[in-house]
């Protein structure tokens, strides 16, 4: 469950209370993730993973005195504000203290497919993350990410990315070249 943010302390403990009796896989972005002391806390009186954030001023420096204070048992990332090797670096980080680096979508193709990248080179994710409906995300490329009838996704089997750009939809939308 993903809160963006949206609850004080206490609402976000009697969730966090209920997301412990229904098993719930993580508690993201419960409170806000500047408050580092009531995540603290929450992380101590839930037993439900809190998860932080995939806000943009969370970057990779930012990461590490959640880990060192107990704020967070899942960090998220993704290419926009990290690029690959910067998720790699944060992924390691995470890895090295047994916690789960899950990868937020990427919003276009291109970075999707870079998020896709690196989520299969790691270890510690468990899940590719995409908004529905997919198209909405999807533009730029010929041969796009898909989500499989069993809910999987795939590794690409071209270099790179993977992905085949969509040159004539790229010229289309062009303003300037320089």
């Amino acid at each position: 469950i993903d809160c963006s943010l949206m609850y004080t302390y206490r609402e976000a403990l009697d969730l966090g209370q209920v997301l412990d009796e229904t098993n719930f896989h993580w508690f993201e972005d419960p409170i806000r993730y500047v408050d580092i002391e009531g995540l603290v806390e929450l992380a101590r009186r839930v037993r439900t993973p809190l998860a932080v954030t995939d806000y943009p001023d969370f970057a990779f420096y930012e990461i590490a005195p959640y880990i060192q204070r107990g704020a967070a048992r899942v960090i998220r990332g993704d290419a926009r504000k990290l690029g690959v090797t910067g998720m790699k670096k944060a992924a390691a980080l995470c890895e090295g203290f047994g916690l789960n680096y899950e990868i937020h979508q990427g919003g276009n193709s291109l970075l999707n497919a870079a998020n896709l990248a690196v989520e299969l080179s790691i270890p510690n994710t468990d899940f590719y993350e995409c908004l529905l409906p997919a198209e909405a995300n999807q533009f730029g490329v010929e041969n796009d990410i898909a989500v499989d009838s069993e809910g999987y996704v795939h590794a690409p089997t071209e270099p790179g990315l993977g992905c085949r750009l969509d040159w004539k939809f790229l010229e289309k939308r062009t303003v300037r070249t320089i």
